[in-house]
């Protein structure tokens, strides 16, 4: 019952009064993408460009080594930190989290190498005052609004 409630809360809407109540299906763009996807998985939801599900953030440790170097083999690559989260979750919230956790346990980064969602200037000054370098590239122009002859 609960999720019958919840998916006719989040995708629905009621209009009229009295006995010219109709339900009405929102448009996709007004549905929350933390919404119901699934009623087997209710903590599932949806990211337009993840799609359904969920998504992980993960840190590993590596060493970069030329083509004729051997690899030393008392130095792993390992991966130091895992976290499972709904499809809508924002990649910049992810990085403090992991860092924090990784401080936690001995294993943090000194240099931390990500994709440029995860290196936004209030990232990378919080990562600083803990003691880590985040090196990601900067994130392209944003869309200007295109102006349309209505304008």
């Amino acid at each position: 019952y609960h999720l019958l409630e919840r998916v006719l809360s989040e995708q629905c809407r009621v209009t009229g009064k009295g006995t010219d109540k109709k339900i009405e299906i929102k448009k996709a763009k007004e549905v929350p993408s933390n919404s119901l996807q699934n009623p087997s998985d209710s903590d599932a939801t949806y990211d337009g460009y993840k799609g359904t599900g969920y998504q992980i953030q993960m840190m590993e440790t590596y060493k970069e080594i030329d083509k004729d170097e051997k690899p030393d083999k008392s130095k792993p690559n390992l991966i130091t930190y895992v976290d499972v989260e709904p499809a809508h979750e924002q990649d910049c919230d992810a990085i403090q989290p992991a860092i924090d956790d990784t401080q936690f346990r001995g294993c943090a980064p000194d240099e931390l190498q990500c994709d440029a969602k995860y290196g936004s200037d209030e990232n990378v000054q919080k990562a600083k005052e803990k003691g880590v370098t985040i090196i990601a590239p900067t994130m392209g122009p944003k869309e200007s609004p295109k102006v349309a002859l209505k304008d």
